[in-house]
């Protein structure tokens, strides 16, 4: 009679669920997901991440439509240019795309959600039985924001399996050295996956396994090596990251048949754009809270099972053994650690990019359900209906992300840089704005367009009263944007300027790219704001500037 291996059985099925779910949803080059596509590209086609004349004809006809904005590249002293993101995701998803092609991205995002679900089952029967082990896996992914990346051709779900594979290994399987090299190798991707070797470190010390930890720290070293000396052999560089003349094209690359016409054309950025860091408490608390309850980036709105698990160690972690109490503490600890990263020492870089959900970088979010002391709830009924707003919210999220209508939100065309005389560390641009200054006309918010060129954004939404004049409550936000040309400001420039019927003063520095205030009238006086974020636009000189404003009190704004 032949035995069923019912892990087997359920890991099979979770495996083939989650596949099934990437290819129906489908897999798109959000964000820097052009750059990736392109580079998977360019390695099935060529071997190699060099841009060249065949990858710039390639870009011509893809899949996906016109996706050759907002490619990552460097161009290196003799003028070669490259691709400028990690390799390691492009080079697994290459044989995907061989065999599959474009879908072959949503087969290996698919297989990674799975596989997730699958390490995070097996640890789980060690406490409870097949059937909560299973549920609790599975509501746990689909009640947060995780499965949305698995539509992303981004390393993201890459990310989310290697911390679940890497603590099912260590804590179930007792592998501590081919986790600690999965964990070097995979922190070539991002560096801040490096938090995860801190509970094996943690552990070891704890159980006084002084050989074990060093052979441990021997291999993670050994892999996190290796990738650098990859990096140098495919980029001249330790890692993209750290190349001079780093860019990425603009819209008009459409027009360009050679490689040496994008070097003429791309908007290369300075190294002083990659690295603004801590610059104020105010920001750090700001961030903190954007973390946790922000509108577009709270782990409480788009993660709650985050929140009930750790809530649920921390009730019942007097009860369980020192050893599982050690463990969790570490699992916690480095997820406090990740937290003080993002919104510390990566203020701009944590919120992620346009058209992201939730916080992508928050990858340790799989060593939730490492958590042993769930064996001590003794209704998991609760955590069920706990995680089951997570749900709702994740379909919303599907439901948006996925429509034809956000198709078009995410292709569209973003042309402009940050000016960088103001996004540099001297001059910290968000000290008081909020992170979505920047992303505010691509988010679901309130909007009045004054004129041509200038729009009020209330990310709370507005009350407009007689004549147009607009009410604003207390501590609503407005972000005004006001679009303008190189020529204006220069022949403009130390006079006022009537704006149709807004009752505003614009008073111009001899700086085309550093103008000096927008003066707005209200029933309280007039109010005079400084931009917190300049943008331009690389071809043809256009210019946005971003001003914010919190009310204090409720207030009449005067439009007419």
């Amino acid at each position: 009679m032949i035995k069923i291996n019912f892990d087997y059985f359920f890991g099979i099925f979770l495996m083939l669920g989650a596949l099934v779910f990437a290819l129906i949803i489908g897999a798109r080059p959000y964000g820097d997901g052009r750059s990736y596509y392109w580079m998977t590209k360019s390695i099935v086609n060529d071997g190699d991440f060099i841009v060249d004349d065949k990858d710039v004809s390639r870009w011509k006809n893809t899949e996906f439509g016109n996706i050759t904005e907002g490619i990552y590249i460097f161009v290196d002293k003799k003028g070669i240019m490259r691709y400028g993101k990690p390799f390691l995701y492009p080079f697994i998803a290459a044989p995907f795309f061989i065999f599959f092609g474009a879908k072959g991205f949503a087969v290996l995002n698919g297989l990674l959600l799975g596989s997730c679900m699958v390490f995070c089952y097996l640890f789980l029967r060690k406490y409870l039985n097949k059937l909560n082990a299973i549920l609790i896996s599975v509501l746990f992914f689909f009640s947060s924001y995780m499965p949305v990346y698995s539509s992303w051709i981004h390393p993201e779900m890459m990310l989310f399996f290697a911390c679940s594979f890497c603590l099912w290994l260590f804590f179930c399987e007792n592998k501590s050295v081919l986790s600690a090299l999965l964990i070097g190798i995979v922190s070539s991707v991002k560096i801040i996956f490096l938090v995860l070797i801190g509970p094996f470190i943690v552990l070891m010390i704890s159980k006084k396994e002084f050989k074990r930890l060093n052979k441990t720290l021997a291999v993670f070293f050994l892999g996190a090596g290796s990738m650098l000396i990859f990096n140098f052999l495919f980029f001249g560089h330790i890692s993209p990251y750290t190349a001079n003349n780093r860019g990425y094209t603009s819209l008009e690359i459409e027009n360009y048949f050679t490689s040496q016409e994008v070097v003429d054309a791309v908007a290369l950025t300075s190294s002083q754009l990659e690295g603004v860091h801590f610059n104020s408490w105010g920001l750090f608390f700001r961030n903190l809270q954007n973390f946790f309850i922000g509108r577009f980036t709270g782990i409480i709105w788009y993660a709650f099972p985050i929140v009930v698990l750790a809530g649920v160690y921390l009730v019942y972690r007097s009860g369980i053994q020192k050893q599982e109490r050690i463990f969790g503490d570490s699992i916690l600890a480095s997820a406090l650690l990740l937290i003080l990263i993002l919104v510390a020492l990566r203020p701009l870089n944590y919120f992620g990019g346009k058209g992201f959900i939730c916080n992508r970088y928050f990858f340790i979010l799989p060593a939730l359900l490492f958590l042993p002391a769930i064996k001590k709830v003794k209704n998991l009924k609760i955590i069920f209906l706990l995680f089951l707003p997570g749900l709702v919210v994740n379909a919303h999220i599907l439901n948006y992300q996925l429509s034809e209508k956000a198709k078009t939100y995410y292709f569209h065309k973003y042309p402009y840089l940050y000016s960088a005389g103001l996004y540099t560390r001297i001059i910290p641009l968000l000290k008081y704005a909020p992170l979505e200054i920047s992303q505010v006309e691509s988010l679901p918010i309130y909007s009045v367009k004054i004129d041509e060129n200038i729009s009020f954004y209330f990310p709370f939404g507005a009350i407009k009263k007689n004549k147009g004049n607009i009410l604003i409550g207390k501590g609503q936000e407005i972000v005004i944007v006001e679009n303008y040309e190189n020529n204006f400001l220069l022949l403009n420039k130390d006079k006022e300027v009537a704006k149709n019927k807004l009752n505003l003063k614009l008073g111009m520095h001899n700086s085309a790219e550093s103008p000096d205030e927008f003066i707005l009238r209200t029933d309280s006086g007039t109010v005079t704001l400084n931009p917190r974020v300049t943008l331009r636009n690389i071809k043809d000189k256009k210019y946005k500037r971003f001003y914010y404003f919190k009310v204090k009190k409720i207030m009449l704004i005067q439009l007419g």
